[in-house]
C-alpha cells in the first residue's frame, strides 16, 4: 500500500489525552472522587503496615471526606479547589514514607482518575460507594470488616 503525504504514519501513536478538565472547573470549591493505582498495580497496600501508613496521610488531610485503601488504588473522596496539589501531595508524602520502611522506586501511577460531583449528586452515597470497595472486590463480607477505610461524616455538613 502506498502512503500520501498525508496518511498518518501507522508507526507513531498519538499524544496522551490530557486527563484534567479545564483548569476552570477545579478552581472554585468542589467535591471529587479520586483514584490512582500503584505503579504497574503492585499490590503494595496489602501490606499491612504500607495500607495503614497511607491511610494515615489521606485521613489526616482536612479536606478528606471518605477514602479506601485497596491492595492496588485508592479512592479519595475531598472537597478541594486545589485538587492536584492535594492529590500530588498525598503521593509525595507516601511515597517519602514508603521509603522510610524499606521500599525504593516508584509507588504510584502517573497520574490519576477523577470525577467532580455535580450539584445533585448525593455526597452521602458517594462516600458509601467508596467504603463499600472491599465488598465489591470480595475482599471482605461487610464494610466494617474493612480496616483501611475511614469517612469522616462530620465534615459533610448537611
Amino acid at each position: 500500500m502506498n502512503r500520501t503525504s498525508n496518511d498518518p504514519d501507522p508507526r507513531t501513536y498519538p499524544q496522551r489525552r490530557n486527563p484534567r478538565l479545564p483548569p476552570s472547573v477545579y478552581a472554585t470549591h468542589r467535591t471529587v472522587h479520586v483514584t490512582w493505582t500503584t505503579h504497574r498495580r503492585q499490590r503494595l497496600l496489602a501490606s499491612p503496615p504500607l495500607a495503614a501508613l497511607t491511610l494515615g496521610v489521606v485521613a489526616a488531610r482536612p479536606e478528606t471526606l471518605a477514602a479506601c485503601i485497596m491492595p492496588d488504588h485508592v479512592h479519595w473522596l475531598l472537597e478541594t479547589n486545589r485538587l492536584t496539589d492535594s492529590v500530588n501531595r498525598v503521593k509525595s508524602v507516601t511515597t517519602a514514607l514508603f521509603w522510610r520502611q524499606g521500599r525504593d522506586g516508584k509507588i504510584w501511577q502517573r497520574s490519576f482518575y477523577d470525577r467532580v460531583l455535580r450539584s445533585g449528586d448525593d455526597r452521602r452515597r458517594v462516600a458509601e460507594y467508596v467504603v463499600a470497595n472491599p465488598v465489591r472486590a470480595g475482599l471482605v463480607s461487610e464494610v466494617d470488616a474493612y480496616p483501611w477505610t475511614v469517612v469522616w461524616w462530620s465534615r459533610f455538613g448537611d
